[in-house]
């Protein structure tokens, strides 16, 4: 990815359980430098790209979470570029 940024955010405002949001960002993104949220409306992933960037952000989060699987991955609320 080689991001410029990498931002963490834990929010709970909508969701009851502590959730963290980690957000890459470039120079090139529109809300350079502001927040990320609701500067622009947000674009889904494709199903192809998601399932790229699953395939390859799974082996990395083993070492982790072993129970992580894509079948207990939550891609309901998956945006992206």
């Amino acid at each position: 990815m080689r991001p410029d940024k990498l931002n963490i955010a834990a929010l709970g405002n909508v969701v009851a359980q502590l959730h963290l949001h980690h957000v890459v960002r470039y120079r090139s993104d529109p809300a350079w430098p502001a927040p990320v949220w609701g500067k622009t409306p947000p674009v889904p992933y494709r199903p192809e790209q998601f399932a790229a960037l699953r395939t390859s952000l799974l082996p990395l989060l083993q070492d982790f979470a072993p129970a992580v699987t894509p079948q207990t991955v939550d891609t309901s609320a998956c945006s992206g570029p």
